[in-house]
């Protein structure tokens, strides 16, 4: 009898064991597969991002095609690097730029911006949220190229 007792016990603590080993493999799986995802679709969803509020190429001055195409790749490694970059590492790439770079984009310092550059400030840092599923809240996204209207009276001036 107390083999029986011994077979069973055995038998329900290496079911619970595979059960348990199972689901952590199982959920290591999905989380390196939802980062591989956003790796791969990192280039279309920034470049999506990056074509809001811009202007069709066909729809500014030839004096200013440069420009825009230039906006458009600075905008697009911009929201790359803000989507999907570590916090540390986001936070020493901006002391490179300087301390007026570490000004501009400290989190009190959006008295200045317009309410639609607030939210879509918003807007990315709750996306980066939801990509990363990693709550940051220490600096501001500054949309590069932000208002076209004035990059394109200063390409028109040249």
């Amino acid at each position: 009898m107390s083999d029986l007792w011994k077979s069973l016990v055995a038998g329900v603590v290496g079911s619970l064991l595979t059960l348990g080993v199972t689901y952590l493999a199982t959920g290591w799986t999905a989380e390196a597969q939802r980062q591989q995802f956003l790796i791969e679709r990192s280039q279309a969803f920034s470049e999506f991002l990056s074509l809001q509020y811009l202007p069709r190429s066909g729809s500014v001055p030839q004096e200013c095609q440069t420009r825009l195409e230039e906006c458009r790749r600075l905008r697009q490694v911009a929201i790359q690097m803000y989507l999907f970059l570590p916090t540390p590492i986001h936070t020493e790439l901006i002391k490179s730029y300087g301390p007026e770079a570490v000004t501009a984009v400290s989190l009190g310092n959006d008295k200045n911006l317009t309410p639609g550059t607030k939210a879509f400030n918003n807007t990315m840092r709750l996306t980066r949220e939801w990509l990363t599923g990693q709550k940051d809240d220490k600096f501001n996204f500054l949309l590069p190229c932000g208002d076209w209207k004035t990059e394109e009276k200063q390409c028109a001036k040249k």
